[in-house]
């Protein structure tokens, strides 16, 4: 495959797995900002286009060389979105309460000298409520819908019913709720320049870089690949039906 400049982020993220954890590095948004190019994208962080490329050829040939993992543009959509559950909400609905214990003592302990850590905490709160809503509708609504969606065109049995009309609806409704999960994200990361601290506040750094990481790995799972897929798959199957 050859990389063109014109390329989306969230395209080379989708196409080669192990590119995620270089954008990740780079700074490059590849889930919510994925539609950008990779020119564009550069320019916005200053990078060099065409270092980034020779990167992302260089993980190519790696990748051609050792095998990647699952290929989730073609594995079958039930086992993509249990692969969500279980791995990327497993790790919000373990990391998230996790981060709040350590910020709680946080600024029980620092608070009157790092006020930053009292915004943090209002935050990482208002994350969790929001995070714990979302993986709730996800599970009990969208996900089901979504197997029960490939499960009808492997049989050729009428498309599901749903409460929402098109699963357009849903999934606009998730991706606009990544985005305020972006957005605090860099919101919170913002309130953390400073990383010196007791061992308490070193672990709470660290575990947040992860959960970071992994959140955007989460997001891109579904919006650059998930979501597309199943509004494809329901265009299809609502065509085999007429």
């Amino acid at each position: 495959m050859t990389i063109e400049k014109s390329a989306t982020v969230g395209e080379m993220a989708r196409k080669l797995p192990s590119a995620a954890r270089f954008f990740e590095k780079a700074g490059l948004d590849y889930c919510c900002g994925g539609n950008l190019s990779l020119e564009e994208a550069c320019r916005v962080n200053g990078l060099d286009v065409r270092t980034v490329i020779a990167s992302l050829e260089t993980i190519q040939d790696l990748e051609n060389l050792s095998g990647s993992e699952a290929d989730w543009n073609t594995e079958p959509l039930p086992n993509l979105v249990q692969h969500i559950i279980d791995k990327h909400h497993a790790v919000v609905r373990q990391e998230l309460p996790r981060m709040v214990r350590l910020i709680d003592k946080m600024c029980e302990a620092h608070g009157e000298k790092r006020p930053e850590f009292l915004e943090v905490q209002k935050l990482i709160a208002e994350l969790k409520e929001e995070l714990d809503a979302h993986l709730q509708k996800e599970e009990a609504v969208l996900f089901p819908y979504v197997q029960q969606l490939e499960r009808s065109l492997e049989s050729s049995a009428p498309v599901p019913d749903s409460c929402f009309g098109t699963v357009r609806h849903p999934i606009a409704m998730m991706e606009h709720e990544h985005e305020n999960a972006g957005a605090m994200l860099r919101t919170i990361r913002g309130h953390l320049t400073d990383r010196t601290g007791c061992p308490t506040c070193l672990e709470f750094f660290q575990t947040f870089d992860s959960f970071e990481a992994d959140l955007h790995q989460h997001i891109h799972l579904e919006n650059n690949i998930l979501f597309p897929r199943t509004i494809e798959l329901e265009s299809k199957a609502a065509g085999h039906q007429n």
